[in-house]
């Protein structure tokens, strides 16, 4: 969560003049802070709101005495599945596998397409078959998707990861 944010107008640098932010993010762990340059700042400015709940991807900086993260990119609650969600799971034992199961997990991906692979682990009685499928099924794991698949499978045989 972002705590703390202050503005500030860079003095050296091709950006002279330009707005930065500092903020402080804050978690159950601990708290760090986070620096957005100018550029960065003009694409995610609609993030920078304290109290609000954001992911942070960018490079530690550790040449000062306290550590503090370079921000390269904000992502919102509501987008993270999409954005930090690099695989969807699926496990099936063989009893289970029907055409028409087959169907309706293509339908289901074909109608969430996105960029996280989907891969699926096939239970047989002589051990487990996995498998990616086609990248033209991968998906966007929404929650509508998650909820969708885990009706279908089962909550224990689906993962993001």
């Amino acid at each position: 969560m972002i705590t703390k944010r202050r503005f500030h107008i860079t003095k050296k640098g091709r950006n002279t003049g330009a707005q930065m932010a500092v903020f402080i993010l804050e978690d159950i762990q601990g708290q760090a802070e986070v620096v957005l340059f100018p550029e960065t700042l003009k694409k995610f400015e609609d993030y920078v709101v304290e109290d609000k709940i954001v992911f942070v991807k960018g490079k530690v900086d550790c040449n000062r005495e306290k550590p503090n993260i370079f921000a390269e990119e904000l992502i919102g609650l509501d987008e993270v599945t999409e954005k930090l969600a690099a695989r969807v799971r699926i496990k099936l034992r063989s009893e289970d596998v029907t055409r028409e199961k087959v169907a309706m997990i293509r339908s289901i991906c074909e109608h969430h397409r996105g960029r996280s692979a989907v891969f699926v682990a096939v239970q047989t009685p002589k051990g487990r078959v996995s498998a990616a499928v086609d990248k033209k099924l991968s998906v966007n794991p929404d929650p509508d998707f998650c909820k969708k698949m885990k009706q279908l499978v089962g909550d224990e045989n689906f993962q993001l990861a």
